[in-house]
């Protein structure tokens, strides 16, 4: 009886297996079909020749096309296409933490919350579960400072988490502040005539949060301030994908805005977080990485926001 022959599985065969759950039977038999036509586009795109983005523009005629012709039979295209696979996030955080890590399946998203993250601009993002020991040299640190000890400061460590995150650009504070940004429908939609450089915290977490959940089909607990943590890693992340994955997402290091963070700090103060800045000592403080806090209650027009949604 002759030797077995050791089969080898072609990458791309394993790709195939393990995107399939996102998948259609009917559209995976449509790719199939019409392999002569997609594979000279699959090969233009491995060699970036052509964009993500003009790719997807092209896809939505296409459909537009399609719904016109059987309005009965709404075709959903897929948002995550827009913003990431597993696969992606996997190769992602092991270019960056030069290790492979476990990125769980992206959570169900319905219909109603699709909706709402094409039409306000939200970004998927995989956070994995580090420590700032962990970051890579290029990272940017929080500075705690010296009044944020254990016992006055709230931390919240990274858990390892899918998180969908505003990627509108910080309203300038130099401004006047009832300027309303025309790009940041969000706000529009849901704040009346107020600006996000005037809410407190309370406002935030407490009437915006709720409708914002409501438009998205979310109950009030996935929608909240990002942590410390998660926007210091989301701010340099951000930066990593625009100088490495050909992304156009805002600076969050840029500018001295401060933004306001999930934690408590000491009685009734939270936490904020800024880019470029003074320190103390007035020495540059670079990157989003100044830990500051704010009364709990008291607007400043020096102090605005973003949101996470949890799916």
């Amino acid at each position: 009886m002759g030797a077995l022959k050791r089969v080898v599985t072609p990458g791309w065969v394993t790709r195939i297996n393990e995107l399939s759950p996102r998948m259609t039977e009917a559209g995976l038999h449509g790719l199939l079909d019409h392999v002569d036509v997609l594979e000279p586009l699959g090969e233009v795109l491995s060699r970036k020749l052509v964009s993500r983005e003009e790719l997807q523009t092209v896809v939505d005629r296409l459909l537009e096309k399609a719904r016109s012709r059987d309005p009965s039979r709404p075709i959903h295209r897929n948002v995550i296409s827009d913003i990431g696979t597993e696969a992606f996030w996997e190769y992602v955080w092991e270019k960056i933490l030069g290790c492979k890590i476990e990125i769980p399946r992206i959570p169900k998203i319905k219909a109603k919350t699709l909706t709402a993250i094409k039409k306000y601009g939200l970004k998927l993002v995989y956070l994995p579960a580090i420590t700032e020991s962990e970051y890579p040299r290029e990272f940017i640190k929080p500075e705690w400072g010296e009044g944020c000890s254990n016992d006055t400061t709230q931390r919240i460590p990274l858990t390892g988490r899918w998180v969908l995150v505003e990627t509108i650009l910080q309203p300038d504070v130099d401004v006047e502040s009832r300027l309303q940004i025309s790009s940041d429908q969000l706000f529009l939609d849901h704040s009346g005539d107020v600006c996000r450089m005037e809410c407190t915290w309370d406002v935030v977490m407490g009437d915006f949060v709720q409708e914002v959940a409501r438009t998205f089909g979310l109950s009030r607990r996935a929608v909240r301030l990002p942590s410390v943590e998660e926007l210091n890693l989301i701010g340099n992340l951000f930066r990593w994908l625009n100088a490495n994955c050909h992304q156009s997402l805002p600076d969050l290091h840029a500018n001295p805005k401060r933004e306001l963070c999930l934690n408590k700090f000491w009685r009734d103060f939270y936490l904020t977080l800024c880019g470029d800045s003074l320190s103390a000592d007035s020495s540059p403080m670079h990157g989003l990485a100044c830990v500051e806090s704010v009364r709990y209650a008291t607007p400043s027009s020096k102090v605005s926001f973003r949101l996470v949604v949890v799916p």
